[in-house]
């Protein structure tokens, strides 16, 4: 008996202690309902001032979401490199912003609730609506809409119907899939990539390949084996994604100026009977330009994010290579000055004559270079009364960089070119931010891309137009008075770069990006231009920038940029092409 009843005792123990415990337990919870409710009862102070704080921070939480992905964006499309967002894309970072938001919402809401006693869903409505206004701005539909409202608005002196001769480069582009072509010519990425001036050998065009594309930079040089050159040609010709267009600088910008500038062109450069037939009827060909075979180059294109071996593309982009006896001596510069001189006894006078093609001249000796360059100059100061415009391109060799430097630039009105371009340009020639200028550049510096223009204008007195163009945004660089149009020129060149490089006549905001910098300067910070240098911020709705330096004004656009790209080739002669278009020198 005893044993039982101290059982029943032991019993009896364990379950007041539980009792006890579950009674304390609840009695905690309770406590703690009862404290926050307490705290936070409807329409108490406490919950009116909760609810004010959780209304003034959740829009600072949704800008901040928002500022997070236009980072996102801007890293995806400069380079594809995502490291410093764990990896993230601008897509996933939106999927877990909005669920952050909502939640925010929903707490948001309940606050509210608390403060006023609102049971309907109407701040976290409110708060989800405003979560889809924070992340899915418009930015590119206003950018779109106020670039082409510029880009009409061009002054009565500007001809509707302008004459260009154009010269001195043309081919025929063998375009392929750089991959592609890489697995049939059984090649991998180069361990040790690097630039080449000229591509003299398999392993050169493998590792300056490797270097282009693995920073997704545009490069064109020149081959010197012919025998190994038609052999890459004979592959190519035999790919899935072979096709031929028009090539060559000069030719690429006569078909944009008849097809969609409305302009009478005079194309003075060596013509096959396979190009004839690609270029618009519009063009004019002198009968020298008329030669019994074309001259073909390869173009290599590859897609953003495309892979070969271990190297992946940053953007879409295209590397070219040629063995271009004709162009590579700039034999049409010949027969310029004749066909501008012959334009104007036809009561044709050109508004302006277009010199493009220098870049050829990398295949050649120094004083074939020279030789050449002379020549081109002869040739520009015989034209009467036109604007002058030499179009850059691609070109690694210094040498030849600054001899068209120090023999040609001083003998034109206006260029043409992009960051790489202009960088060489620069550094060649001593100009400023040499520590900037002497490395590959993937996404250039607003400041100092202005900087570089302001020296270039101020050192080339004759030079009174630059139109820069890169990825992101185009510069437009003009001395006072000298040309009209200038915003309409820029804006009329940065819709022509978006729809051409997705291939269509009507573009869609929705199929482009806009990863221009949210906030820039004008200048690099120094003693000088003090307003200049101050950071200032980009607004989608008003994207167009102008500014006065010395005796030069300046316009800054942004680039829609395409996110799935289907033209590289002939991007930046359109651009050229589409600004002189829109614009009227006075001499």
């Amino acid at each position: 008996m005893r044993r039982v009843t101290a059982q029943g005792s032991l019993h009896a123990m364990d379950s007041r202690n539980n009792t006890a415990t579950r009674s304390k337990t609840g009695s905690s919870r309770a406590w703690a309902r009862g404290s926050f409710s307490g705290v936070l009862k409807r329409g108490s102070p406490a919950a009116m001032q909760w609810s004010t704080i959780a209304a003034a921070a959740w829009p600072a939480m949704a800008m901040s979401c928002a500022s997070i992905l236009d980072r996102l964006q801007q890293d995806h499309s400069f380079n594809g490199r995502r490291e410093q967002f764990g990896g993230w894309s601008r897509e996933r970072g939106s999927f877990f912003c909005f669920l952050f938001l909502c939640g925010g919402a929903m707490l948001t809401d309940w606050f509210f609730k608390m403060a006023v006693g609102v049971k309907t869903k109407l701040a976290a409505a409110i708060s989800v609506a405003l979560a889809f206004a924070f992340l899915n701005v418009p930015s590119a539909t206003q950018t779109l809409r106020a670039l082409r409202e510029a880009a009409s608005q061009t002054s009565p002196e500007t001809p509707q119907q302008q004459r260009f001769v154009v010269g001195v480069n043309a081919a025929v582009d063998l375009i392929v899939s750089a991959t592609e072509l890489m697995r049939a010519l059984e090649m991998s990425p180069s361990p040790t990539p690097q630039d080449h001036a000229q591509l003299n050998t398999p392993e050169a065009l493998r590792e300056c390949l490797t270097h282009h594309m693995s920073l997704g930079i545009a490069g064109e040089r020149w081959m010197g084996d012919i025998a190994y050159f038609q052999y890459v040609v004979s592959v190519a010709m035999k790919l899935k994604s072979a096709q031929f267009s028009i090539g060559g600088n000069a030719a690429l910008m006569s078909q944009h100026l008849v097809a969609k500038e409305n302009a009478k062109v005079s194309l003075v450069a060596a013509v096959g009977p396979r190009l004839r037939q690609y270029l618009p009827a519009g063009i004019t060909l002198p009968n020298a330009s008329l030669v019994a075979q074309d001259e073909v180059h390869l173009i290599l294109e590859y897609a953003k994010n495309e892979k070969w071996g271990h190297i992946q593309a940053g953007r879409a982009n295209r590397f070219i290579f040629s063995h271009d006896d004709t162009n590579a001596a700039m034999r049409p510069v010949d027969w310029l000055s004749s066909a501008a001189c012959h334009a104007s006894e036809e009561s044709d006078t050109p508004d302006t004559v277009v010199v493009a093609g220098m870049h050829m001249l990398e295949g050649q000796t120094a004083a074939i270079r020279e030789q050449r360059v002379e020549a081109l100059r002869d040739a520009i100061a015989a034209i009467p009364r036109a604007a002058i415009h030499a179009e850059l391109a691609s070109i690694a060799d210094t040498t030849l960089i600054s001899l068209l430097h120090r023999r040609l630039l001083d003998s034109v009105d206006s260029i043409g070119l992009n960051e790489q371009e202009l960088f060489a340009l620069s550094h060649a020639a001593n100009g400023p931010h040499m520590s900037i200028t002497s490395k590959p550049v993937t996404v250039p510096q607003i400041a100092v891309v202005a900087d570089i223009l302001h020296w270039l204008l101020s050192s080339l007195p004759r030079l009174s137009r630059i139109h820069f163009h890169s990825l992101t945004f185009h510069i437009m660089a003009v001395r006072r008075g000298a040309w009209s149009d200038p915003v309409a020129a820029a804006s009329r060149a940065s819709i022509v770069a978006s729809e051409r490089a997705c291939d269509t006549h009507a573009l869609n905001a929705d199929n482009v990006d806009l990863p221009i910098a949210r906030s820039f300067r004008l200048h690099v910070p120094d003693d000088t231009e003090r307003e200049l240098s101050t950071k200032r911020a980009f607004d989608p709705s008003d994207p167009i920038l102008t500014w006065h330096r010395d005796d030069y004004v300046f316009v800054l656009v942004p680039v829609l940029v395409c996110r799935s790209p289907v033209k590289t080739v002939g991007l930046g002669d359109a651009i050229s092409a589409a600004g002189l278009a829109r614009m009227h020198f006075r001499p």
